[in-house]
């Protein structure tokens, strides 16, 4: 992976939040009253926006690596277990994908462009992947699927953990192991 798997949630949550509260702050500006102002902060939006979609396809890019990376290695295709939220994630990540889109070219063509006068852009390509998007994971919870029982050790970790049990001591409950 391009990114650290330790750092991947801190890379993206804190990119999240910084594109969240720039968008917040330029939707404050372009709100203002004075044309320059608010022309200033349409250009501070449509950036944040621009920097969300860029963040967020390399988050994309990280899963098809990762989904491609995890099916050449048999051991760990085979447990079947976490696929569903795999694919998932990359069904989630999809509808994100197209929501980022429209937000961004909705906020590049203005105020009066043709994806905000026309609402039926907005309930199919804003509203409609988030409302799918959220409804999967209702049916797909994922703290039903993955467990402390069902965590994946790599080999190295199996003979290190071994080592410190008592001859009476097992094992089990672990999940399949890789290799």
């Amino acid at each position: 992976m391009f990114i650290r798997p330790s750092r991947v949630s801190w890379v993206f949550v804190i990119s999240d939040i910084v594109t969240f509260l720039v968008q917040g702050g330029a939707s404050g500006l372009a709100a203002s009253d004075n044309r320059d102002t608010s022309n200033i902060g349409q250009k501070i939006l449509l950036a944040a926006l621009i920097v969300q979609l860029v963040s967020f396809c390399l988050f994309t890019c990280m899963w098809c690596l990762f989904t491609f990376r995890a099916s050449r290695d048999p051991a760990l295709w085979e447990l079947g277990w976490w696929k569903p939220i795999n694919w998932a994630l990359g069904f989630n990540c999809a509808m994100f994908l197209i929501r980022s889109v429209f937000r961004t070219i909705e906020f590049g063509e203005g105020w009066d462009g043709k994806l905000r006068t026309h609402e039926v852009y907005w309930a199919a390509l804003d509203c409609l992947p988030i409302i799918l998007a959220i409804a999967l994971y209702t049916w797909l919870w994922p703290s039903r699927i993955l467990s402390p029982e069902r965590r994946v050790v790599p080999p190295q970790t199996i003979a290190l953990e071994e080592s410190s049990y008592k001859s009476t001591d097992t094992v089990e409950g672990r999940g399949r192991l890789w290799g």
